[in-house]
């Protein structure tokens, strides 16, 4: 697996480097799920995984992602400094189901 980083927030930028390091899985805070469903990523087949946290989400937001990839994974994590949003973390169809908890 690999983790990649960027210096600064570009939409476009990011879906370059993740096109070019071969990024399936992208985690980020709700605003960026939305650039990125405005991005030239949007309906891509490679993309497996975006998962969000860091702010709370809109309702429309699961349904937006999916409509643009049917085929994804979407998770929301919540966490602190202390334990990262890996500790708890929600998706599948858990996740889809009942996308207010966490």
């Amino acid at each position: 697996m690999k983790i990649g980083l960027i210096r600064k927030w570009d939409k476009e930028a990011a879906v370059a480097f993740m096109r070019k390091n071969n990024i399936q899985l992208f985690g980020g805070v709700p605003s960026q799920m939305f650039d990125l469903l405005s991005s030239s990523l949007r309906g891509e087949k490679w993309l497996q995984q975006l998962s969000y946290g860091g702010a709370p989400a809109p309702p429309n937001l699961i349904a937006d992602i999916i409509g643009a990839f049917p085929d994804i994974l979407v998770g929301q994590g919540y966490g602190m400094t202390e334990t990262n949003a890996g500790v708890i973390s929600f998706a599948a169809d858990d996740y889809l189901q009942r996308p207010k908890s966490t």
